[in-house]
């Protein structure tokens, strides 16, 4: 099977899951960020989302190339636990992407699957389960001002979804001193 071929297979397999529209469509652009990071697609649409662009591909080493794909898988195991309602496997899971320290390149990678996850557990009614991920994710990844406010953001919905009306407001505020004034 060629690497395409299982690109697409993947692909397949997201469009008949059973995630928000939203979710999937951020789930299938991180999808295939992950896929243009480690050499396996290269087409315009993932050179302009990519922090990895295609022809710098080829300079990461094997060891950063399986990283990434094991990230990669990860995450869509991860969207697959939520689907199936198998909660207590998720930090797990997650914790060992967090383990691989992809480094400060790869961190808008890392911020967007975690935004993806968490909005995800936000519509399975698990959203303290997306407020431990994004605290752990926190403290272990340097992860840029743009990428913290997308962090913040997504945690503002979550504490909104528990109640915590106050933390909800704080996390957004964040979010905004982070992203700044237009």
């Amino acid at each position: 099977m060629t690497a395409d071929a299982g690109c697409n297979e993947d692909i397949m397999m997201l469009s008949k899951t059973k995630i928000s529209s939203y979710g999937r469509q951020r789930i299938l652009v991180l999808s295939l960020a992950f896929f243009a990071a480690v050499g396996l697609m290269q087409t315009n649409l993932l050179a302009a989302i990519e922090p990895v662009p295609a022809f710098e591909a080829e300079k990461l080493t094997p060891e950063a190339k399986n990283k990434l794909k094991f990230a990669s898988r990860q995450h869509d195991l991860i969207l697959l636990l939520i689907e199936n309602q198998d909660f207590d496997s998720i930090e797990p899971k997650w914790k060992q992407v967090l383990d691989l320290k992809l480094g400060a390149e790869f961190e808008s990678l890392i911020a967007k699957s975690l935004v993806a996850i968490c909005y995800n557990l936000l519509d399975a009614k698990r959203s303290a389960l997306g407020l431990k991920l994004i605290d752990d994710s926190l403290t272990a990844v340097p992860f840029s001002d743009k990428s913290r406010a997308d962090i913040f953001g997504c945690q503002a919905a979550l504490y909104k979804d528990t109640g915590d009306l106050n933390s909800a407001i704080k996390a957004m505020k964040k979010a905004q001193e982070l992203e700044g004034k237009p």
